[in-house]
């Protein structure tokens, strides 16, 4: 791997790994990775690149508002017609998902102000809702390629896009598939961001105490993948809002009555079908 690569990498898991950062340490993990600005080569190079880390970033600590994310990476992958790459398919991942939750908010915040446009910046729904879609289609097709490394990511998706048009009977089956998708392949940190969207999904429809059970989950599969910092975001959020008054979970018990949920009484973790 190159040591520009290497370097970036570098500071985005120092970032989410995070333990007890000081003042200091803060500035370090909200800094976005500047684009090389040398020559105009080296900078249409490097740019989708850089912003695929920063946008991956900025999606895990929930940044998502800023001039960075209403820049589309896919139409610019697409665009210019580059070659695929590992590094910038994830950033068009984490657009995807950025784009379905922004459109989400887009919607609440003009139906809580009675206004079309909700700041300068904001892109419409209608915007958010096909770049969410292009990345989805995306997503689907490296499937038929490597159903190991995006079969959970492509469901996660369509989990996200089915919650953001309403079809929430279809969601909830959705999220259920690609955290068991996840945890089949064993890709943790995917596993722990299923758990944390489902977690969401079912906190935002009142259902509090069945969040309280996925959002447990995901708080230990982000330990266990190793960032301290983004399971301590999981653990805050449950405690600024009342899920304390809820009647406590250990992370097994939580794991079990998820597994119980998506496939019946097994207690494998990882069933193959």
């Amino acid at each position: 791997m190159p040591v520009w690569r290497l370097y970036l990498y570098s500071k985005l898991l120092y970032s989410l790994g995070e333990k007890t950062p000081s003042k200091t340490a803060k500035s370090t993990v909200y800094q976005l990775v500047p684009v090389p600005q040398k020559n105009n080569v080296e900078r249409k190079l490097f740019a989708p690149f850089v912003m695929s880390l920063n946008l991956a970033r900025a999606y895990y600590l929930r940044q998502l508002d800023g001039d960075m994310i209403w820049t589309s990476i896919n139409e610019i992958l697409m665009s210019e017609k580059r070659p695929l790459d590992l590094n910038t398919c994830i950033g068009q991942y984490f657009e995807g998902l950025a784009s379905f939750i922004l459109a989400r908010r887009v919607k609440k915040q003009q139906m809580e102000t009675q206004q079309q446009v909700v700041s300068a910046h904001a892109v419409d729904i209608a915007t958010l809702m096909r770049r969410g879609e292009s990345v989805l289609k995306q997503m689907q097709s490296f499937v038929e390629f490597s159903n190991w490394n995006w079969e959970c990511r492509a469901l996660l998706l369509e989990a996200e896009k089915a919650y953001t048009v309403g079809e929430l009977d279809s969601a909830e089956t959705l999220y259920l598939r690609a955290i068991r998708s996840a945890g089949r392949h064993k890709i943790t940190h995917e596993e722990a961001q299923g758990a944390e969207l489902a977690g969401m999904f079912y906190y935002e429809r009142g259902q509090p105490q069945k969040s309280k059970s996925y959002l447990i989950l995901a708080a230990e599969r982000y330990r266990q993948w190793g960032s301290v910092f983004l399971a301590k975001r999981v653990d805050d959020f449950m405690a600024s809002h009342g899920f304390s008054s809820f009647p406590d979970q250990d992370h097994e018990s939580a794991e079990e009555e998820l597994l119980s949920c998506v496939h019946g009484n097994s207690k494998k973790r990882f069933p193959e079908s």
